[in-house]
């Protein structure tokens, strides 16, 4: 059968088509099968972190890289199936802190850095990292806030 043959052969079938529509309700059915339903709502999940590794300046610690080199004081933080690494360096009269949250996060994920009544938020850039410039000496709480909950590192001494 040639391509001709063939082109005639489905006009003709279009021609004698006398099918129906379906009935609305089954039409409806059919479309709500793949419906997205809403997320119903859950309580918040929140992890506190536990202190993994600690790596000051000028102490060397075999296997660690940078870790006499830099002035940077370097934190592993780990809870669930997620960690957070932060770096808080001094600058000046006051500190940098970087971190990067090592989990599964999505756009919109946060960081929240919060002292006394003082918070500061920045949002986590696809790798998962965040920054925070001019932090004063103290205590703060770190919380990473995702959709799967958050990620709390309390008690973090800076300076």
């Amino acid at each position: 059968m040639n391509s001709q043959e063939r082109l005639e052969k489905i006009i003709s079938l279009m021609e004698r088509d006398d099918s129906i529509d379906a009935p609305q309700d089954s039409v409806r059915w059919a479309k709500n099968l793949f419906a997205v339903r809403a997320a119903e709502p859950s309580t918040l999940r929140r992890w506190i972190a536990v202190l993994v590794s600690e790596l000051s300046p000028g102490r060397p610690a075999f296997g660690e890289r940078s870790a006499a080199a830099g002035k940077a004081r370097q934190l592993l933080f780990e809870a669930g199936n997620a960690a957070v690494e932060v770096e808080i360096t001094p600058k000046g009269k006051s500190f940098e802190i970087k971190g990067q949250f090592l989990g599964e996060f999505q756009e919109g994920a946060v960081a929240v850095l919060s002292s006394d009544g003082n918070r500061r938020e920045c949002g986590l850039s696809g790798l998962g990292a965040f920054t925070f410039d001019r932090v004063a000496k103290g205590s703060y709480d770190l919380v990473v806030r995702t959709e799967a909950g958050e990620f709390a590192v309390e008690g973090l001494a800076v300076g």
